[in-house]
């Protein structure tokens, strides 16, 4: 049950731990600093996306005492949490993501928290069969394919079921890339 619940509580807290990455850089006018560095853009976005993911990396190794515990009394299949582990280290950065995509249109930080956190709040219960068949009847039921289809909550529970499959992974990554692509557009444009 620890990876059924767990990408709630990542939709909220990853959005508040990335919201300065790049909207403090932008309030306090650093943002141009590093844009005039001999380093490219997406070098800065990228080593700040590490550093986050890096964070989230020791936050849910900080939840090994619990596979331990697990063990001591009783047999589980290791192999199976392993993938759950991969799996929300995945989401988290997807939502990290997520979030320095919209840390990069704002300066404010409290702005980008509400505005990130909705996203990946709407993401992650937009797949859910009350939400999608509010889809299907609101919008249709191509529109509400591809809004479900755009979740991630079943690429997380397959990977927590311990199903690691490829066109999971290229989800995950596929959007990671997207979001991190579109951060370094919005800020190679507003330098020029």
């Amino acid at each position: 049950s620890f990876f059924t619940y767990l990408p709630f509580v990542l939709m909220v807290l990853v959005p508040a731990v990335g919201m300065r990455l790049l909207a403090e850089e932008q309030r306090s006018g650093t943002i141009e600093l590093l844009g005039t560095m001999p380093i490219p853009m997406w070098s800065v976005i990228f080593g700040k996306f590490l550093a986050a993911s890096t964070v989230w990396l020791v936050a849910l190794l900080l939840t090994f005492p619990i596979w331990i515990t697990v063990n001591w009394f009783g047999d589980p299949d290791n192999l199976t949490i392993f993938c759950g582990y991969i799996g929300g280290l995945l989401l988290a950065s997807c939502y990290l993501a997520i979030t320095l995509f919209v840390s990069a249109f704002t300066r404010d930080q409290v702005i980008c928290l509400i505005v990130s956190a909705t996203i990946c709040i709407l993401l992650t219960l937009g797949t859910f069969d009350f939400f999608a068949r509010f889809y299907v009847t609101a919008f249709g039921p191509g529109v509400a394919n591809a809004i479900t289809a755009l979740g991630p909550w079943e690429h997380f529970m397959s990977l927590a079921r311990g199903a690691f499959r490829l066109q999971d992974f290229v989800w995950f990554i596929s959007i990671i890339l997207a979001c991190l692509i579109g951060t370094s557009t919005i800020l190679t444009a507003k330098r020029a």
